[in-house]
C-alpha cells in the first residue's frame, strides 16, 4: 500500500515543475472557458501539493514566479 509520504517521497519534483510549465502554457491558449477552469483547477492542486510537500520538508522545485 502507498502513502501519501512515499508518494511525495518518489515525486521527481523538477519534473512536476517542467509539467506544470507545459500546463500554463496550454491554459494560455486553451480555446473554451470550461477547459480553461478544468486545467486551471489541476493548477491549484498542484500549487497546493507543492506548498503542502515544502511545509513538510520536501525539496519542492518552484519554476514559475507566481509560487
Amino acid at each position: 500500500m502507498t502513502t501519501i509520504r512515499s508518494t511525495l517521497e518518489q515525486t521527481d519534483w523538477p519534473l512536476l515543475a517542467q509539467q506544470k510549465l507545459a500546463l500554463i502554457e496550454v491554459i494560455e491558449i486553451c480555446p473554451t472557458t470550461e477547459q480553461t477552469e478544468l486545467l486551471q483547477g489541476l493548477l491549484h492542486w498542484i500549487d497546493a501539493l507543492q506548498d503542502a510537500a515544502q511545509a513538510e520538508g520536501f525539496n519542492v522545485v518552484f519554476l514559475t514566479t507566481d509560487d
